[in-house]
């Protein structure tokens, strides 16, 4: 029993750990109108550090506008045998064209480029759910753990 608590004890330790930590200052990017994000890279190599790999993503809903495609999609994180971890989130993205003057100007470049970055979107905002580059999207709220107060 002290054995598998203190496993159980290192494995949660371990995933706040990682949820917990601050973003490094060379992660964080700056799009043109100043907001702060992270690539999905990052987003990615932190879910597989917290949670071993053990962790999907699915889209549950997707659809398809004259300008932007939205995305609904499912973090799952399986934490024990028959015991997950689920959010949904929100993703879009703009569709892009082909600009004037090109060959085939006002057409759609590719649907599918833009899916992947209303999914990306997504998994980004439910991955900032559990924690992960949660100083770069909430700053305001975000403390360490050291210095959060007690009630």
């Amino acid at each position: 029993m002290a054995n598998e608590l203190t496993t159980q004890n290192y494995f949660t330790d371990h995933i706040l750990k990682v949820l917990n930590k601050n973003t490094p200052k060379e992660k964080i990017k700056k799009r043109p109108d100043g907001f702060d994000y992270v690539e999905i890279g990052y987003v990615v190599s932190q879910l597989d550090k917290a949670f071993n790999r053990l962790w999907e993503w699915e889209i549950i809903e997707q659809q398809l506008g004259d300008r932007q495609v939205w995305v609904k999609g499912r973090l799952t994180v399986h934490l024990a045998p028959n015991f997950s971890l689920k959010k949904d989130a929100y993703g879009s993205a703009d569709i892009q064209r082909y600009r004037t003057g090109h060959a085939k100007a006002g057409q759609v470049m590719d649907i599918g480029n833009t899916l992947k970055s209303a999914s990306s979107d997504a998994l980004k905002k439910a991955a900032s759910m559990l924690g992960i580059a949660s100083d770069v999207y909430f700053p305001n709220e975000f403390q360490k753990p050291e210095q959060e107060e007690t009630e």
